[in-house]
């Protein structure tokens, strides 16, 4: 915002009244311009004056004026100056998380996707292995895929020479009259199968992220899954071969959620964006799904 400016303009007139006295009147307007701001003032000054005119007289009450005018004009610019240094600093502070277009949860995808971390648990601290998986256009897929259509992710290698897995997912799960999204995961065939551990018995949990800001969130998550409390479905664990062209291990579903909370959840991004502002969901984001799978080494 650029510096104010004012400018002033004088203009007089004279008149004798009935008692002979001399009555002037002095006009003095001030325009004031700057880029976002256009005010004007207007003041008259009058004086009736005995005998002849005293301009002088005027003249020093105009300067008072125009005194006045220059402190209103200061403390005008300090108060946009102020706001304006207030206004940069917040929008410096949301950085990306502030943009419409960026997912909150993108920097964690790009931080810790197919990685191996530390996680804190309320018993310890454990090694574990996470997978990110992003479903384009699935608030599409929900309302035109019929029950039996499901989206196989490809192949997610669990660390450096590690098992092999997939997810399954179900954008649109009928079941009776209602409807579900439902996420799972199996073992496929991996280059490393020779050299690893059978049956498969790590610990894993399936998650649908919640792209509210940071403090808002709520990520929907199956319980953690182990495989050696499943032993009905031994089946599942063991080292898969391949059959009719088939390498997957059939996929268990680890979580089911009503279709309705993906589609309609509000989503919490900070005082100033919500979901009725940027069209996205809690679980949608732009759309997409985003998936989030933790194996336990």
């Amino acid at each position: 915002i650029g510096a104010l400016i004012y400018r002033t303009k004088r203009a007089g007139s004279q008149a004798v009244n009935g008692s002979g006295n001399v009555s002037e009147t002095q006009h003095a307007t001030c325009q004031i311009t700057t880029e976002e701001l256009v005010a004007s003032a207007q003041a008259t000054v009058t004086r009736v004056l005995t005998g002849a005119c005293i301009a002088e007289a005027v003249d020093q009450r105009l300067q008072s004026l125009e005194n006045l005018f220059q402190i209103g004009i200061d403390e005008i610019n300090q108060k946009l100056n102020i706001l304006l240094r207030s206004s940069s600093s917040r929008l410096q502070s949301l950085g990306d998380a502030g943009r419409l277009d960026v997912d909150p949860r993108q920097a964690e995808v790009d931080r810790m996707n197919n990685t191996i971390s530390d996680i804190s648990t309320a018993q310890a601290t454990i090694r574990a292995f996470t997978h990110f998986l992003r479903v384009e256009h699935f608030d599409d897929k929900m309302s035109q895929w019929g029950s039996r259509g499901y989206l196989r992710s490809p192949n997610v290698q669990v660390g450096p020479r590690g098992y092999a897995m997939y997810l399954k997912v179900i954008p649109r799960d009928v079941q009776g009259d209602k409807v579900f999204v439902s996420v799972g995961a199996g073992l496929t065939r991996g280059e490393y199968d020779a050299s690893l551990t059978w049956p498969f018995a790590l610990k894993y949990r399936v998650e649908i992220l919640d792209h509210s800001e940071e403090g808002y969130r709520h990520d929907l998550s199956g319980a953690t899954f182990d495989p050696l409390d499943y032993r009905h479905y031994a089946g599942l664990w063991k080292r898969p071969i391949t059959t009719l062209g088939n390498d997957d291990n059939i996929a268990l579903v680890n979580i089911k959620i009503p279709a309705n909370i993906i589609l309609y959840s509000v989503n919490r991004r900070s005082d100033y964006f919500s979901s009725s502002d940027n069209g996205n969901r809690k679980y949608l984001w732009q759309g997409s799904l985003l998936i989030k799978l933790t194996v336990y080494l």
